[in-house]
C-alpha cells in the first residue's frame, strides 16, 4: 500500500471505529485494519441457513446520551428499541436465583422494587442509591483526568478519591458485606454481575456500580437493526474523508522508530508484508498486552494486579421455527441460576460451576432473544426468531484443543462443546421455554476458542483484561490513552472499562486527547468533544459520492 494516512487505527470493535468516525469528522484520513474477515469487533454479526446473530452487544443503557452521539458519528440516524414490555415498566434484566428468587430490574422504580422485596434492609438499599450517584459524580471525572495528565498528579488526586469515597477502594463482596447480612439481597444486586463476569470478590466496586446506573436511569435499549447497523453506518463516514477500513488485515507489527516513535504498522497478508505509514500516529484498539507486542515489548511491562484477564464464556446461537408474534419471546434478557441455594454466596455458586460444569440441576445462564429486541427483524427474517444462551467458560476446559485449525477441530472437542450446551439449554432455557425445544432448526456453539481467534483474544477473554480494585484506583499509569512510545495511542476498553459503552467512553477520551480537549486552555474555554461533534450537520445520502 503507497497510500499515506494521517492515524491507522488498530481493530474495529467500537473502540476502534468510532476513535476513527471522530477523526473523520474532525478532517484526518484514517485507516482501520480489522483481522477479522468482517469489521465491528463484538458488533459483528454472522448469518447462517437463513438467521442473524449479534456477537456481543446484548443491551445498552444511557440512550438520553448515546443515541445523539452515535448519530454525530454515522451516516444518517440510527433508532433504538427500549427492552421490556410498558405493562412491566419495561424491565430489563429478570434474575432468577434458585427457586428463592425472582426480580426485574426496571429504571426509574427499581428502588421501590428493592424496598418491596426487602422492606427490612432499607438502609442497605439507601446505601447501594448513594452509592450509585456517588459513582455518577465527581470520582468518574476524576478518574478520567488521572488517565490525562501527569502521573504523579493522577497518583495525588486518586488517593484522594479512594480516601473520600472508600467504597470505590473496595471489592464488589467487601461492598454488599459492609451493607447488609442478608444473603438474598446480596445474591439479588449481583444477578447481573454476569456483565463483568467472575468473582465478586476479584472485581472493583466501582464497574459493578457504574453498570448499573448505565441501566438504572433510563433502561436498556438495542438498535433497530442490530448492531450491524452501527458498523455499517461508521464505516461510510470513515471513507467520505478518505480513509479505509480493511478486513482480513492482521497487523503484524507497530513500526517503532530508534527514537521511540510510532510510524506505521506492518500488515501480514499470508507470507507476506507490507508496511503502511501513518503522519501523525498509530491507536490500538486491541488491548494493552496485545499492543506491547506488536511494539516487540517497548511498553513497559503491567503490574501483576492488572495482568489478569476477564472471564470466558460459551455461547449458543440458536434459530427458531416461528415468527416473533407466534413465539411470543419477550425482548428483555434472563440471568439463571437454577440450583442456587439462599445461604450460598455468588462466588461459592460460580466457584463449584468452574469445577463440575456440568452439574444436575445447575449452571450459570444468560438468555436473551435477538429477533425480540429489534423491531426490524421481522422484516429481515420474515417467520423466524432467535436465541442467544450464554455462560461462563473457564479457558482451561478449552486450551488443550487451541492450536487445533478452526472448523476442523477434533471429535472430542466438538462432544465436549455439545455436552456443555445440551446442559445449560436443559438447565436454564427449556425449564422456562420448554415451548421452544420442538422449535429449533439451527444451533451453533462457540467457545473461548471462538473468541480467541475471531477477536485476537490470547485466551479467549471476552473484555479484555479483568476488573480489580487496582484498575480502577491506580491503573492510571499504563492505562491510558498516550502511551511512553510517541504517537502511540490506546483506545478502546483498556483505556476506560469494559463493554460497548466503555469502549466508545475509551474512544472519547482518547480522541479528546489527541485533538487537546484536554488542554486546560481547552477546558477553560468551555470546549467539549461530544459538543462539537454532535453540533455538525447530520450526514445524509448526498454528502457521500457512493452507495452503501
Amino acid at each position: 500500500m503507497d497510500e499515506e494516512y494521517d492515524y491507522i487505527v488498530i481493530g474495529s470493535g467500537i473502540g476502534g471505529l468510532a476513535s476513527a468516525s471522530m477523526l473523520s469528522r474532525l478532517g484526518y484520513k484514517v485507516l482501520v485494519l480489522e483481522q477479522h474477515d468482517r469489521a465491528g469487533g463484538c458488533m459483528h454479526v454472522f448469518d447462517d441457513k437463513g438467521f442473524e446473530f449479534d456477537t456481543g452487544v446484548h443491551y445498552i443503557g444511557g440512550m438520553k446520551k448515546y443515541e445523539t452521539r452515535i448519530n454525530a458519528l454515522i451516516k444518517g440516524t440510527l433508532k433504538w428499541n427500549q427492552l421490556g414490555a410498558e405493562d412491566e415498566h419495561y424491565a430489563y434484566d429478570t434474575i432468577l436465583m434458585g427457586d428463592h428468587i425472582k426480580h426485574d430490574y426496571r429504571s426509574i422504580i427499581w428502588k421501590e422494587d428493592l424496598l418491596h422485596k426487602f422492606p427490612d434492609d432499607k438502609e442497605a438499599i439507601k446505601k447501594f442509591a448513594n452509592a450509585i450517584a456517588i459513582y455518577s459524580s465527581i470520582p468518574s471525572m476524576i478518574w478520567g483526568l488521572a488517565k490525562l495528565y501527569h502521573i504523579w498528579f493522577g497518583n495525588l488526586i486518586m488517593k484522594f478519591i479512594v480516601w473520600y469515597y472508600p467504597e470505590l477502594g473496595m471489592s464488589w463482596e467487601e461492598l454488599l458485606d459492609s451493607w447488609t447480612d442478608n444473603n438474598e439481597l446480596k445474591q439479588t444486586l449481583s444477578g447481573n454481575f454476569g456483565d463483568m463476569g467472575g468473582l465478586t470478590k476479584e472485581c472493583s466496586a466501582w464497574i459493578v456500580l457504574g453498570v448499573h446506573k448505565h441501566y438504572l436511569r433510563e433502561g436498556a435499549f438495542y438498535p433497530v437493526g442490530g448492531p450491524l447497523a452501527i458498523t455499517r453506518g461508521m464505516i461510510p463516514v470513515i471513507e467520505r474523508a478518505g480513509g479505509r477500513v480493511l478486513v482480513r488485515a492482521k497487523v503484524s507489527e507497530i513500526i517503532v522508530s530508534e527514537r521511540g516513535c510510532a510510524m506505521g504498522v506492518k500488515i501480514q497478508k499470508g507470507k507476506k508484508e507490507s508496511a503502511v505509514r501513518a503522519k501523525l500516529g498509530v491507536i490500538s484498539a486491541i488491548g494493552y498486552s496485545l499492543t506491547n507486542k506488536l511494539t516487540q515489548n517497548k511498553l513497559p511491562e503491567l503490574p501483576k494486579s492488572l495482568q489478569q484477564r476477564s472471564a470466558c464464556h460459551i455461547t449458543i446461537f440458536i434459530g427458531l421455527r416461528g415468527s416473533q408474534e407466534e413465539l411470543k419471546l419477550p425482548s428483555k434478557n434472563f440471568w439463571m441460576f437454577p440450583g442456587m441455594g439462599k445461604e450460598e454466596t455468588y462466588d461459592d455458586f460460580i466457584s463449584s460451576l468452574r469445577g463440575d460444569f456440568c452439574q444436575k440441576g445447575r449452571a450459570l445462564g444468560f438468555l436473551g432473544f435477538p429477533s425480540a429486541k429489534d423491531p426490524d427483524f421481522a422484516r429481515r427474517f420474515p417467520g423466524k426468531s432467535t436465541a442467544v444462551l450464554i455462560s461462563e467458560l473457564p479457558w482451561e476446559l478449552v486450551e488443550e484443543w487451541k492450536d487445533e485449525k478452526v472448523d476442523h477441530r477434533s471429535d472430542e472437542y466438538q462432544a465436549m462443546k455439545e455436552k456443555w450446551a445440551d446442559h445449560i439449554m436443559e438447565t436454564c432455557m427449556f425449564k422456562h421455554f420448554p415451548n421452544l425445544r420442538d422449535r429449533i432448526e439451527y444451533k451453533k456453539i462457540g467457545s473461548p476458542l471462538s473468541s480467541a481467534h475471531y477477536l485476537g483474544k490470547e485466551q479467549g477473554e471476552s473484555y479484555g483484561l479483568s476488573f480489580p480494585v487496582e484498575r480502577y484506583t491506580k491503573s492510571h499509569e499504563f492505562l491510558r490513552p498516550e502511551t511512553s512510545i510517541f504517537a502511540l495511542w490506546l483506545t478502546g476498553q483498556d483505556v476506560l472499562t469494559s463493554g460497548w459503552a466503555g469502549a466508545l467512553g475509551g474512544a472519547e477520551l482518547t480522541v479528546g486527547a489527541i485533538a487537546g480537549y484536554y488542554d486546560v486552555p481547552a477546558i477553560l474555554s468551555g470546549k467539549n468533544l461530544w459538543d462539537d461533534l454532535v453540533k455538525m450537520p447530520e450526514l445524509k445520502e448526498k454528502d457521500f459520492a457512493t452507495d452503501y
